[in-house]
């Protein structure tokens, strides 16, 4: 293998392993309950728009959102117990999907954004009562799978509601 191939191939793996998304697990391990606590995630590392977030203990604390965030994916399961209170804040959700099967989310007029290019799903409990919905999509198509909820507000494309 020539010294060019070989440092072409090690640059592509390189930027593979940066764009690839990390998997951050609520542990509510941290002093308080503020979603921006680092010690409160698995990895004690505060997730960014390139993290897949995951709310699936039966015994993890609830957990406060103090400040708008960026995700690439969310899911909160039915296992998860704490409550999770948006507090009226954005949620940006920048490529991935967002299910939330449980764990008391409390929404409280949040917003959630979706930026992402390709296609993108949001799936929510019976019963749900969200904010506003924000399509800021550059491509693909937003679905939404979900029971009997209450909006404040849809924003279908580039701010036309």
């Amino acid at each position: 293998m020539s010294t060019i191939t070989a440092k072409v191939l090690f640059l592509v793996l390189l930027t593979a392993q940066l764009v690839h998304a990390d998997t951050m697990q609520w542990d509510g391990g941290g002093s308080d309950s503020l979603w921006s606590t680092a010690e409160n995630w698995s990895s004690d590392v505060v997730p960014t728009s390139v993290d897949d977030v995951l709310f699936d203990l039966q015994d993890a604390k609830s957990c406060l959102v103090s400040g708008n965030v960026a995700f690439q994916s969310l899911t909160v399961t039915s296992a998860h117990q704490g409550a999770i209170d948006l507090n009226g804040l954005v949620l940006t959700c920048a490529s991935g999907n967002v299910h939330i099967a449980g764990g008391g989310v409390a929404w409280n007029g949040a917003t959630l954004v979706f930026t992402g290019s390709a296609n993108q799903l949001l799936t929510l409990p019976d019963t749900s009562q969200i904010g506003t919905i924000s399509n800021q999509k550059s491509g693909g198509v937003l679905s939404m799978a979900f029971g009997t909820i209450s909006m404040r507000k849809l924003i279908a494309a580039a701010g036309t509601e």
